[in-house]
């Protein structure tokens, strides 16, 4: 398929002169670019009328497609009107003849978003009832989650294109070993064609052309957690079209939970926005790398956000993410008793399900976020709709029958939500403030959506958004949770029992770090427990990015940067992992994980302190095998009876801190008396730098090790009494730090 992608184009605002701009592009994008605009100014654009405009010469294209435009568009060709939009998302693709010279117009008019009846039959407090009617994201439009702007504009491109095939249909399935592959499509201007797979081939006949190509012994693609991601590539012959295909088989298991090619997968990742959810730029490369890079392998495209790029899932595949899809409708009364409505919503989803037909990554399909459980929480009895349980399933199991589906989330449960059962909402830990203890009490099978934190930029951004008030914009829930915020204060006082209205006011740079560190710090230990349980499937966190700079959920801040948050879930979501569990009177357990397919053998060491003085090291040969989970005792390692986690409360306590390091996995940190709480000392902090090698090295312990100013391998770490880390750095100077540590070292 040949396609000349249009970009050059000019906008008009309400009538006034033309002015150059890119496209794909919206409208508070291109203002924001221009410094007329920034998040947290007025935003009226929706009442505004926008024209924007291209000329360009004729061709033998027989197709203009709008891969994107926002609803009430009406578009113009040579003065006709030859189309219009009435979804953000659904594709517009109109036949076309061109003259020799043509003049393109995109008109969007003031959106109509006015009430119309009949009225919902309850009201949630996230978001305006208006725009139930209105198939835009809800982005720009959650006073509680972002700033409040319009998305107006070609958001996505604008290309016409020659095309010798349509109404492609492909499956992807296996036949045992082998993979199988079927294909279908209608020729436009030819009856002959040659469709090829790897080494196989068929040749296509007539007027409607259909193949089925089979690979023996295919290669399966795995989560990068547990294996490798082949593809191959299903192309036509003559380059009219081609995709790539990938081979593996997904299961839901009871309660739920995912198998992938036959095995258990403990998912576990982020929900995902658009990495500029202003002006829709689609660089999801990057962060779709450092999710991999974070050990992540699941991704939750959320309903109040958009449908991803074709390039986000194509990404998703390379990379060995999978993607739990939710269709877009959350947190309101759909009008689906409105045949309209409904028609072109069973549209949106047709259109998406056939564009990311091909994609392994896709591993679960969810009708609404929280459409149901907002109507309970206001007290309302209401079913969940029929379009979710009796309209998307079949059109989901046509083309994606390799997929699960699901009708809604939270769901599996009877009241919504019960962690025990079904897959829930989980911010026990976080916004609603529940002891640590909750993770393992609530027996959290599956959640898609959890751990709820209001967390501090980067400091590099900190350190660039002088001028930007991101500490005064902490994301608040509209349901009477209040400031998310508000969970670090009560776990100050939970995990180290200070009191966080005295350390605000008399140590506030001590405030700041815990305030920065207490999410990731949780994180961690909840996902230790997690992980090492029977019972819990799947955990995905609320969320991936800040919409704006803020003190938002996200685990990147809106510069792209990690917050302090995602170095500790590097370490805890790691394939190879090991954890230390306090099992009370059963002692202090060692869980060591193995999601790879090989066994893994290395010495497992556990070292027990006394302050700074090492009483006792252990080293034993540990084999864990393929897709492995193995549980040592401590005891079983010491030899004896220790109760070094004072269980027992028998004499005086055995130890300040016991460590636990097996082969490549990150050490694991036990505080018999809980977590230390920081104390101004000379700990014998030091650093060295060797190219692009840094050395870090402690006489103490170094309570969380921070490296400013590189981009640095690991980073928010303990350093145990006279160890040394290694690390890889960028080359740029940086400051190293610890908790309560006097050192601070400088490294040009």
């Amino acid at each position: 398929m040949n396609a000349r992608w249009l970009s050059a184009w000019e906008v008009s605002r309400s009538a006034g002169p033309f002015v150059a701009v890119s496209v794909p592009c919206t409208v508070a994008g291109l203002l924001r670019e221009r410094g007329e605009w920034q998040p947290g100014d007025a935003a009226p654009f929706d009442d505004e009328q926008w024209v924007f405009r291209c000329r360009f010469p004729g061709g033998d294209e027989n197709r203009l497609e709008f891969e994107g435009l926002t609803p009430g568009a009406e578009v113009l060709l040579n003065g006709d009107v030859i189309g219009r939009c009435e979804s953000m998302f659904a594709a517009l693709r109109i036949p076309v003849a061109l003259a020799a010279d043509n003049l393109l117009e995109i008109r969007f008019a003031p959106l109509d978003h006015t009430p119309r009846k009949p009225r919902p039959r309850w009201r949630t407090r996230l978001l305006d009832q208006q725009w139930r009617w209105v198939r835009t994201t809800a982005i720009g439009r959650m006073p509680a989650f972002s700033p409040l702007y319009g998305t107006i504009g070609p958001w996505r491109g604008v290309r016409l294109v020659k095309r010798e095939v349509e109404n492609v249909e492909v499956t992807v399935a296996l036949d045992g070993r082998d993979g199988i592959v079927t294909w279908s499509g209608t020729p436009i201007e030819t009856s002959r064609g040659t469709l090829r797979l790897a080494d196989g081939q068929a040749s296509l006949r007539g007027g409607h052309w259909e193949a089925t190509l089979r690979i023996r012994n295919a290669e399966r693609w795995w989560p990068h957690t547990h294996g490798a991601q082949p593809r191959y590539r299903l192309a036509l012959e003559s380059g009219a079209w081609h995709d790539e295909v990938a081979f593996r088989t997904i299961e839901r298991t009871d309660p739920f939970g995912i198998r992938v090619n036959g095995v258990d997968v403990f998912c576990r990742g982020a929900c995902w926005g658009p990495t500029d959810p202003i002006g829709f730029a689609d660089a999801v490369t990057p962060a779709l790398e450092m999710v991999r890079a974070s050990q992540m392998n699941m991704l939750r495209v959320t309903a109040n956000t958009v449908y991803e790029s074709d390039l986000f899932y194509s990404e998703c595949d390379r990379l060995g993410i999978l993607v739990w899809q939710d269709f877009m409708f959350a947190s309101l009364d759909y009008p689906f008793a409105d045949s309209g409505f409904a028609a072109l919503v069973k549209t949106e989803a047709t259109e998406f399900l056939r564009r990311t037909q091909t994609r392994a990554c896709l591993s679960v399909l969810c009708g609404n976020s929280e459409v149901t459980m907002q109507a309970m929480l206001v007290g309302q009895p209401v079913a969940t709709p029929e379009f979710f349980t009796a309209d998307l399933p079949p059109i989901c199991a046509t083309i994606r029958p390799d997929v699960t589906y699901v009708s809604e989330t939270p769901g599996g449960s009877v009241p919504m939500s019960v962690p025990r059962h079904g897959w829930s909402h989980y911010y026990g830990v976080g916004v609603f403030r529940r002891p640590l203890s909750d993770a393992r009490h609530s027996l959290v099978r599956f959640t898609p959506e959890c751990l709820g934190f209001a967390q501090i930029p980067s400091r590099a951004s900190q350190a660039e958004w002088t001028d930007v008030p991101w500490a005064e914009r902490v994301t608040r829930g509209e349901t009477g949770i209040g400031d998310f915020g508000e969970a670090q204060r009560y776990y100050v006082r939970e995990c180290y029992g200070l009191d966080p209205v005295a350390l605000e006011r008399d140590d506030p740079a001590l405030w700041m770090t815990l305030f920065e560190i207490l999410p990731g710090e949780l994180m961690a230990a909840t996902y230790a427990e997690w992980r090492a349980s029977e019972h819990c499937r799947g955990a995905v966190i609320w969320n991936w990015q800040d919409l704006w700079p803020c003190s938002g959920l996200g685990l990147r801040d809106a510069a792209g940067r990690a917050k302090a948050a995602l170095h500790y879930l590097r370490r805890a979501l790691s394939p190879q992992a090991a954890f230390l569990i306090d099992e009370g009177l059963n002692g202090l357990d060692i869980h060591l994980l193995n999601e790879r397919d090989a066994a893994q053998e290395a010495e497992l060491i556990v070292e027990i302190f006394n302050g700074a003085a090492l009483t006792e090291r252990h080293v034993v040969q540990q084999r864990v095998a393929g897709r492995g989970h193995v549980i040592v005792a401590t005891d079983a390692i010491l030899g004896r009876f220790s109760d070094v986690q004072r269980a027992w409360r028998y004499g005086e306590p055995a130890c300040d801190l016991v460590v636990a390091r097996w082969g490549t996995s990150a050490p694991a940190f036990y505080f018999p008396a809980g977590w230390p709480v920081p104390v101004r000392a000379k700990v014998g902090l030091d650093a060295e730098r060797e190219g692009d090698t840094l050395r870090v090295r402690t006489r103490e312990f170094a309570h969380t090790v921070v490296i400013d100013g590189a981009d640095a391998s690991d980073n928010y770490f303990h350093l145990a009494p006279h160890e040394e880390r290694v690390l890889q750095v960028g080359l740029e100077p940086l400051v190293v730090s610890a908790l309560g540590a006097l050192e601070t070292v400088a490294v040009s």
